[in-house]
């Protein structure tokens, strides 16, 4: 029956919810004993509170215990346990109407108010994160490419078709396909290419495997060709206004030429 923890991720982070926050958990139990311990020790010390729970409260441990199992349970505190016996009377038991009145409301929040409710919140703010991480999972494997981790909306920007790209470019399963021949190709059969990436991925007798490096991480040749076509259309057109502009100097010069060569000719022929 437990199997449905593995097979299930959301049972799992409910598991989880409790797991993770483990030393945070345990050091608020330990807080909280420390409390009922303490009104254990007053209730075993105080006897006109002990007579209401005398055959339970005889030792410390027994007020404990009380504590522990009624005051925790109760949703109004050990004063709802308490409160079964015979209850002080405010006009003729003033100081322990008043001691009770204390103790009860004092234990109620700091026990039932702050600190349970201080478990409860550090449970379900574990599997909020838990359910937002697997939200964020979610959106990861439909708008990031598995293999280069590029986002959907940067290749769409670099004119790259999306589906193409996941599906042809950067297919996760021929990634899978190659690692599995090199596994399966021997040592002295594999190439350059394959002893690098086997020595990345798998790992030697000296080094460790798990290595990702060899995968085209934020990268994309599709991208670089786009980014490269692009390259080339700025330099030609930084190329043809250079040659404008000496085209535009050029015909200034003749300009020049010829209104100086007039005014020579008209100079000669005034001699």
């Amino acid at each position: 029956m437990l199997d449905i923890i593995v097979q299930e991720e959301t049972c799992r982070n409910i598991v989880y919810a409790i797991y993770y926050p483990r030393d945070q958990l345990k050091w608020t139990f330990i807080l909280t004993f420390t409390f009922l311990y303490i009104f254990g020790f007053v209730i075993f010390e105080l006897s006109d509170f002990r007579s209401v729970v005398e055959d339970e409260c005889d030792t410390l441990l027994g007020c404990f215990l009380v504590l522990f199992n009624q005051g925790l349970r109760m949703g109004g505190g050990i004063g709802d346990y308490l409160g079964g016996g015979d209850p002080p009377s405010i006009t003729e038991e003033h100081a322990t109407w008043m001691r009770r009145t204390f103790f009860d409301l004092f234990f109620f929040l700091v026990v039932t108010v702050i600190l349970l409710n201080v478990v409860f919140g550090i449970i379900i703010d574990t599997f909020g994160d838990l359910r937002d991480q697997k939200k964020d999972k979610e959106e990861n494997k439909v708008t990031m490419c598995f293999i280069c981790g590029l986002e959907q909306r940067d290749l769409k920007a670099g004119g790259v078709n999306w589906q193409k790209h996941i599906k042809e470019q950067h297919h996760m399963w021929n990634y899978i396909y190659y690692l599995m021949h090199i596994r399966a190709t021997p040592l002295d059969e594999r190439n350059g290419v394959e002893t690098y990436v086997a020595r990345l991925a798998f790992g030697t007798a000296d080094e460790a495997g798990g290595d990702i490096d060899w995968l085209p991480l934020d990268q994309c040749l599709a991208l670089r060709e786009d980014s490269g076509d692009a390259d080339e259309e700025d330099v030609l057109g930084d190329l043809r206004a250079a040659v404008a502009a000496l085209a535009a100097q050029t015909r200034d010069l003749q300009e020049q030429v010829a209104e100086i060569s007039e005014r020579q000719a008209e100079a000669a022929a005034a001699r």
